[in-house]
C-alpha cells in the first residue's frame, strides 16, 4: 500500500517509466558503485553492474590509483578498507570489461549524477573506460517523483533513501526490485484501466439488450392495437379501409390548410390510401397466425436476453472482485 500523491500523474509518469526500463530488459543493465568518498579527488573502489535479470555483469573490488587511503568516514559507510583493496584490479585493468558490459546500454543507477561523476573522476587518473553521460538514468530522481514527499524548504520531490547495504552488489539488487516495483504499479493500473474498459463494455451491451427488449415490446404492443383497431372498424359493418380513406383524407388536408403545402398533402393522402390498402387485403387467420408467432419470438428473444443479461451481470461482478 502506497501513499496518496499531490500529484497521481507524475506518480503514473515515474511507474511509467520504470514498465519502460523492464520492456527494454535486453539494453539495460544497473549500475553501483563504492568510493573512497564524495569529493572532488576521490575514485571508485567497488564497481556492480547487474542486467535486469539481477545476473552479475560485473562485481569487484577496484584497486586505489591516486589516493593512497581510505578515509575512515568513508569505510565506516561501505565497510572497505585499504588491505581489501590488495590484489584488485585497477580501474585502468578493469575497463575492457567496463567497456565490453556497458557499451550501447542504457545505464540505471541510483543518484547516477554521483555515479557517474566518479567514474570520470576515476577515469582521469586512471585511465581506460571513459563513460558517456548520455547513457546514464537517475532512478533516485524518478523515485522521488513516484513517491511523492515533497521537500518543504525546496519544494520539489525529496530524494529517498535507496535501503541497501552500501555494498554495490547488493545495492544494485536493491535497485532492481525497486524498478520492478514502481513497474508493477503501471502495471496494476493498466490492469485495471483494461478492466474498466471491459466493464463499460458490458454495460453498454446490457443497456443495448434491454432496449432492444423495450422496442420488440413496443413494436409487439403496436401490432396488437393494429390488429384491435381493424377489428373494431370492421364491427360495424363497414370495411375498415373505408375508415382509413375518410381519415386519410382529412389528416392529408392539414399540410395544406397550415402550411399551403399541396405536396404534403398528396404525400399524407399517398400514405394514407396505401395503409388503407394494407388493411383491405389483410385475411383474418393469417392476422391472429402473426399474432401468435410474433407472441412466440418476443418470448424466446426476451428469455434469451435475459439469459445473457444475467451472465453478463455475473461476469461483471466476478470481474469487480
Amino acid at each position: 500500500m502506497i501513499e496518496p500523491h499531490p500529484k497521481p500523474k507524475d506518480r503514473i509518469a515515474a511507474s511509467k517509466w520504470a514498465a519502460g526500463v523492464l520492456a527494454d530488459g535486453h539494453r539495460v543493465v544497473f549500475l553501483d558503485t563504492e568510493t573512497t568518498g564524495v569529493g572532488k579527488r576521490d575514485e571508485v573502489i567497488q564497481i556492480a553492474i547487474s542486467d535486469i535479470n539481477g545476473n552479475e555483469l560485473c562485481k569487484t573490488l577496484v584497486a586505489l590509483t591516486k589516493r593512497k587511503t581510505i578515509p575512515r568516514a568513508a569505510s565506516d559507510v561501505h565497510g572497505i578498507k585499504k588491505k581489501d583493496l590488495e590484489g584488485k584490479p585497477t580501474y585502468a585493468q578493469l575497463s575492457p570489461h567496463l567497456e565490453s558490459v556497458l557499451r550501447g546500454k542504457r545505464i540505471i543507477a541510483y543518484n547516477a549524477e554521483f555515479d557517474f561523476r566518479l567514474m570520470e573522476q576515476t577515469y582521469a587518473v586512471a585511465g581506460g573506460y571513459k563513460p558517456a553521460p548520455e547513457q546514464w538514468e537517475c532512478a533516485m530522481l524518478v523515485y522521488a517523483a513516484f513517491y511523492g514527499e515533497v521537500h518543504p524548504f525546496f519544494g520539489d520531490y525529496k530524494w529517498q533513501k535507496l535501503g541497501g547495504s552500501h555494498d554495490a552488489a547488493d545495492d544494485v539488487q536493491q535497485l532492481i526490485r525497486l524498478i520492478k516495483r514502481m513497474a508493477a504499479h503501471y502495471e496494476a493500473l493498466q490492469a485495471d484501466n483494461r478492466l474498466q474498459k471491459e466493464i463499460r463494455g458490458i454495460e453498454t451491451r446490457i443497456a443495448g439488450m434491454k432496449a432492444a427488449g423495450t422496442s420488440m415490446k413496443l413494436l409487439a404492443a403496436l401490432k396488437a392495437f393494429s390488429y384491435t383497431l381493424q377489428d373494431v372498424l370492421e364491427s360495424t359493418g363497414v370495411p375498415a379501409y373505408v375508415f382509413l380513406w375518410v381519415a386519410g383524407a382529412m389528416l392529408s388536408l392539414l399540410p395544406l390548410l397550415f402550411f399551403g403545402s399541396l405536396t404534403g398533402t398528396l404525400i399524407c393522402f399517398g400514405l394514407a390510401v396505401c395503409i388503407s390498402v394494407y388493411f383491405a387485403f389483410r385475411n383474418q387467420n393469417l392476422k391472429q397466425q402473426v399474432i401468435q408467432r410474433d407472441r412466440e419470438r418476443l418470448a424466446r428473444t426476451a428469455s434469451a436476453l435475459e439469459r445473457t443479461r444475467q451472465e453478463l451481470e455475473a461476469k461483471k461482478k466476478q470481474m469487480r472482485k
